[in-house]
């Protein structure tokens, strides 16, 4: 199939189901539009690997049946796209996903073997609930933890990555809260201590950066314990946000119990916030607040998550770039 590559890229990075684009998702596509341009991949491209119904074209990654078993013994479906120059299949642009879905759920780049390029690019992953499908329709999994498992599997495992010796990733992946996409690399160092990729054994690639992990995660270790009051004036700060919703939804849910208390552990309430579906600190008379509210929540993590990792007293990384050597 040709399609109009830059096109069919920015689909895959808007969020349709809020009609709006974030912040990350734009550094993501004009990541993928340096990569075009780069390696002149022209306007036009060929889209393969495509399913139509039950027939699977030649060069098929994933498919129709659950052919992937991860280390917890369950199968799972996924399936990959690629994007290539329509005189050539040299340089690749990948979506790994659910046939029918048609946001990004995670993002690579490659090049053939011909082209003596042994490096892959992770550029974006989204941990989104249509992403990846289970063979058992019970269990319960981390959805970005499942996409990040497969993708190494596909790459340590299937003949088209035969020459890769390395994956290298910027420091933007995002877990999806409603409309927003929330930056691991702070979510994660301030409730675990390390960026989310790093679990995953990636390093960073600059000595900088190399100290700045071994600090963050010493520091982590200390169980940083916040007064309520600093959370309070981070959250108070937007109320000349534009968007009032967020705000007043603050004012109403999260003021009330944060003024009950002296101290506060950064890490449980972010764990709490991003779980909003079940966490007591959204509901108010066991009514559960609507999807809008959810959505404000989630915008609210999105604007403080960095200042409350910085109080916090994490350091930013530098460059920011994280290689996993195979």
């Amino acid at each position: 199939m040709i399609i109009d590559i830059e096109n069919y890229v920015r689909d895959k990075f808007y969020n349709t189901k809020f009609g709006i684009m974030k912040n990350l998702e734009e550094k993501s596509i004009r990541t993928i539009y340096n990569f075009i341009n780069k390696y002149e991949l022209g306007r036009e491209g060929l889209l393969s690997n495509l399913i139509s119904g039950k027939v699977n074209f030649k060069q098929q990654v994933g498919g129709e049946i659950y052919d992937i078993k991860l280390k917890d013994n369950k199968k799972y479906y996924y399936d990959v796209t690629q994007i290539t120059n329509k005189q050539n299949n040299k340089h690749k642009i990948c979506f790994l996903n659910l046939h029918d879905v048609n946001n990004s759920c995670l993002c690579f780049t490659f090049h053939s073997i011909e082209t003596g390029i042994t490096t892959i690019e992770l550029n974006d992953l989204n941990a989104n609930d249509n992403c990846v499908a289970c063979l058992d329709p019970t269990h319960k999994f981390k959805i970005g933890d499942i996409l990040m498992q497969i993708f190494l599997e596909l790459i340590k495992t299937n003949r088209e990555f035969r020459h890769i010796k390395s994956i290298k990733l910027q420091g933007n992946s995002t877990k999806k809260c409603f409309g927003y996409g929330i930056q691991l690399k702070y979510l994660r160092t301030i409730t675990d201590g390390i960026p989310y990729y790093a679990k995953y054994g990636f390093r960073p690639s600059y000595p900088s950066d190399q100290q700045t992990f071994r600090f963050n995660r010493e520091h982590h270790e200390k169980k940083i314990i916040l007064k309520s009051k600093i959370l309070i004036k981070i959250f108070d700060d937007l109320q000349n946000m534009e968007n009032k919703n967020t705000y007043n939804v603050y004012k109403q849910y999260l003021r009330p119990q944060l003024l009950l208390q002296n101290k506060i552990n950064p890490a449980i309430l972010l764990r709490k916030l991003m779980d909003i579906e079940n966490t007591d600190l959204v509901l108010e008379n066991n009514k559960k607040i609507s999807s809008l509210e959810k959505n404000s929540f989630c915008e609210l993590v999105n604007i403080t998550i960095k200042q409350i990792f910085e109080v916090c007293g994490y350091k930013d990384y530098y460059v920011d770039l994280w290689t996993l050597s195979l």
